[in-house]
Formats: structure tokens, C-alpha cells, sequence
């Protein structure tokens, strides 16, 4: 291998932390397209879908939106557990990704046949946000299962922040690819481009699912990428979800990774709800929220991109991956604090670039490090049901913390952007216990979580190093 790649290749993958002679180079480049061209297509989508959802449901129709999306996950999780029933981890994912493909090109015709019919197309708005939120769940999710049945332990404290790095890759391509194509299309349009991305990440898929076929070390080894999965345990009364359930209730690291996937996203909703409502009161007009976040995205890819080709195996392996767990706690916590004193689009704006940032960069390769420890016969279901239905209750709780709060605030019957912020926020007393501290007390909760985490990964490491000396 090494000696087919050009020297400047040598140096580029050296550079990274990839040694060509040794290390799965093939396996590594699959991966990393895969998520490029998912998260293209991910990021296309976005911010229709936030535009969407805002302007033609209302800011107020944001946390049921949310609650509907955590039943629209328990049936699309159920749906996906009989899928996986008997086929393979790829083959799951072919059938899927070809449903996600055909659902994009079905909204862009409805959508297009619902031109001038506003009830039509609020009611279509809707439906797109819950199925979209599905969407970006279960692609990373399936994307995710793949990958790290694709490597060892040891190999995704090493890959996996360069495997990231598609996917910051495909946020950058995406977000700018929106800013180019907006003006000249139109914002429905680039469903299509979403979908095309799609047929990339097919292709990316079948691929690393000959490579898992054939993997030595794992129990799908000779099973067809089109086939089915080896035989297990399928003989349980259980349903698949209830089963997903069990393997985490014993399993200490699974529990905590739910109630860290479960803070994170609580965190995130009370995130997303509080820029929702200071974008729409900071800028009017709907195309520009859609290139404001647009371009947000692309800022925050860019940052991200870098400190996971350079930063996070040198992070990692240099502080351990309880800090690479606890650097975005600690900075929510300090984050919060500070959009509670000033809340304004300049604060939330570069809270969020912040926590994203760290958030790729850091939490998420070492929250997929996790799930190696998970044993191959269970990591696809167990895998899908942490990222899908425990991630959307989350949401659902982010919501419900919401709709309590929302009786102590403002809401306009026209339009946000015709009264001033300060206006309004004297128009009624604040609430009891604002969202900003709720957000404050649930991030400590989840620094500790972070740092158990941490300590579970040191111990399987010592434990395992015991068995096997070097």
C-alpha cells in the first residue's frame, strides 16, 4: 500500500495520524466519505427545515413539534427493529438510506404541487420537520453502527475524529452549497441536490459492508453485504425494543451513555428554542434567517473540520477521554450563564458555534468510541435505540421545560420583528426559574455523567490490558 501512494500522500496521511503501511486505509476512506456526503446532504436540509418549520407553524409550534417527533421516533425505531430483523447491519442500511432518497424526491413534488395553498403547505411544513428529525437520527445512527463495527476499540480513539471529519467536511459543502444554489433555485429545489447526495452515501454504504463481511473479528464475517445476518438470538418472545432495553438496563456504560445522550439534547432543545426565538426577533425576513443559519453552519464546519484533522487523536490521547467527554459540559455551564445576562443573537450565536464545534470535535468521536466496548451481536439495536428514541426525550423534556415557561413570555400576535426585544420582555414578568438555569443545573448533572463515563473507559482498559499483556 505504501509503496502505490505518491510521497506528498505519505506525508498528508503521516500528518493525520494514518500510518498506510499498517493502518486500514481503505476502511478509513469509506468511512470518511460516507459521513461527507450524509451530512452534505444532512446540512442541505436543515435549514429548510428550520425555516419551515418556524415560519409556517410559528415559533410556538416548536415544542409540540418536538414532543410529536419523540412518537414519530418510537415508530420509526419500531419499524426499523423489524427491518433489521434477520439482514445485515448494510443491508439495513441500503433499505433505509433508498427510503430516505425516494421520501426527498416526494416532498419536493408535493411541495411543488402545493404552490399557493398555504393550508396545504403548513400542513406539509409540519410533516417535514417531523420526518426530516427522523431522518438526520436514524442516517447517523445507521452511518455510526457501521463504523465501529468497522474497527477496534483501540483503532476508534485513533480514527474516529478523522472519520468525523468527513462529516464537518460535508456540513461546510453543504451550508455553502445552500448559500450558492438559494438564490437561483429556491429553497424546495435543493431537496433534490439532498437526495443525490444520498446515492453517494449508497455506494459508501455497500462498500463498508463488503469490508465487514469479511472482517475477521466479527461475527458477520462471510455474510453477504445483501444477505442476512447471522442467526442469534432471534427466538425471544420480547419485542426487538424491549430487548434494546434490557441489554441497556445491565450494561453500567449504556445506562450512562443514555442519560448523557438524554442531558446533551435536553441541553441542545433549550439551546435551539432560545436561537429560535431571538433569531426571529432579530432578523425579519425569512430567506435571510435561511442564509444566516446557513452560514453559521459553514463557520462552525470550518472550525470543526480543523480540530478534528489536528486536534482531537492529539486531545484525546493526550488528556483521555474523560476531559474529551467534560469539555462541553463545562463549557455549556459557562455558556448559559452567560446568554442568561445577555441574550442577545451575537451571545446565543457564538454559544452555539462554540458547543457545536466542541461538540464534533470532541463528544461525538468519543461517544462512538463508547459503543466498541458494546458487544457486535447487540451494538446495531442497542446503538439505534440510544441515538433515536432516548436522543428525541431529550427533546421531548427540552419541550415540555419550554411550554411550562412559555405563559411567563411574550408572544406577539403579529409579527416578532415589529416590537423591540426589550419591549416585550417588560410587557410581562419573567419566569419563575428561567431557561437558562434549568439549562445550568442539567449541565453539571451532565458533567458528572461525562466523568463516570470516563472512568468506566480507564477501568475497560486496564482490565483488558491485564488479560492481554503486551
Amino acid at each position: 500500500m505504501t509503496a502505490a501512494l505518491p510521497r506528498w500522500a505519505q506525508l498528508a496521511l503521516h500528518t493525520v495520524g494514518i500510518k498506510p503501511e499498517s493502518d486500514p486505509l481503505r476502511v478509513i476512506g469509506y468511512a470518511f466519505c460516507l459521513n461527507f456526503c450524509t451530512l452534505t446532504s444532512l446540512y442541505i436540509i436543515q435549514p429548510l427545515r428550520d425555516e419551515l418549520a418556524a415560519s409556517e407553524g410559528g415559533i410556538e409550534s416548536l415544542p409540540w413539534l418536538f414532543m410529536a417527533s419523540l412518537l414519530v421516533m418510537l415508530g420509526a425505531n419500531r419499524i426499523m427493529a423489524r427491518v433489521a430483523h434477520n439482514r445485515s447491519p448494510a443491508r439495513v442500511a441500503l433499505l433505509a438510506f433508498r427510503s430516505f432518497i425516494t421520501a426527498l424526491i416526494a416532498f419536493k413534488a408535493a411541495l411543488w404541487l402545493a404552490r399557493g395553498h398555504a393550508a396545504v403547505t403548513s400542513s406539509l411544513a409540519i410533516v417535514f420537520f417531523l420526518w426530516s428529525g427522523s431522518f438526520t437520527l436514524l442516517s447517523m445512527s445507521l452511518d455510526w453502527s457501521l463504523i465501529s463495527l468497522s474497527f477496534t476499540s483501540v483503532q476508534s480513539t485513533q480514527f474516529f475524529g478523522l472519520i468525523a471529519a468527513g462529516g464537518t467536511l460535508g456540513q461546510i459543502f453543504g451550508s455553502f452549497l445552500t448559500l450558492q444554489l438559494i438564490e437561483w433555485t429556491g429553497t424546495t429545489a435543493l431537496l433534490l441536490v439532498a437526495a443525490g447526495f444520498l446515492v453517494g452515501s449508497l455506494h459508501c454504504i455497500r462498500a463498508l459492508g463488503q469490508t465487514l463481511a469479511f472482517h475477521p473479528t466479527l461475527p458477520h464475517a462471510g455474510t453477504a453485504v445483501d444477505g442476512p445476518a447471522p442467526t442469534g438470538n432471534t427466538t425471544s418472545k420480547h419485542p426487538p425494543l424491549w430487548r434494546s432495553l434490557q441489554a441497556v438496563a445491565h450494561s453500567p456504560l449504556l445506562v450512562g451513555i443514555c442519560v448523557h445522550v438524554m442531558l446533551f439534547t435536553f441541553t441542545a432543545s433549550t439551546l435551539y428554542f432560545r436561537k429560535q426565538q431571538i433569531l426571529l426577533d432579530s432578523i425579519s425576513e425569512g430567506d435571510s434567517r435561511t442564509g444566516f443559519r446557513a452560514t453559521l453552519n459553514g463557520l462552525i464546519g470550518i472550525m470543526t473540520f480543523f480540530l478534528q484533522l489536528f486536534g482531537t487523536r492529539r486531545i484525546t490521547a493526550k488528556f483521555g477521554m474523560s476531559v474529551a467527554l467534560c469539555v462541553v459540559p463545562l463549557m455549556s455551564i459557562t455558556g448559559f450563564a452567560v446568554l442568561w445576562q445577555w441574550p442577545q443573537l451575537s451571545t446565543i450565536s457564538m454559544l452555539v458555534f462554540l458547543r457545536k464545534v466542541l461538540g464534533f470535535a470532541l463528544d461525538k468521536p468519543s461517544r462512538e468510541s463508547l459503543f466498541t466496548r458494546v458487544a457486535p451481536s447487540e451494538r446495531l439495536m442497542v446503538k439505534n435505540l440510544i441515538d433515536t428514541v432516548i436522543f428525541r426525550v431529550g427533546d421531548a423534556l427540552g419541550a415540555s421545560v419550554y411550554l411550562l415557561q412559555v405563559p411567563h413570555h411574550t408572544t406577539p400576535a403579529a409579527s416578532p420583528a415589529s416590537a423591540q426585544p426589550n419591549e416585550l420582555a417588560m410587557a410581562t414578568p419573567g419566569p419563575a426559574i428561567p431557561l437558562e438555569a434549568i439549562a445550568i443545573a442539567a449541565s453539571c448533572c451532565w458533567l458528572g455523567v461525562c466523568w463516570y463515563l470516563g472512568f468506566l473507559w480507564r477501568r475497560d482498559h486496564a482490565r483488558a490490558a491485564q488479560h492481554h499483556p503486551m
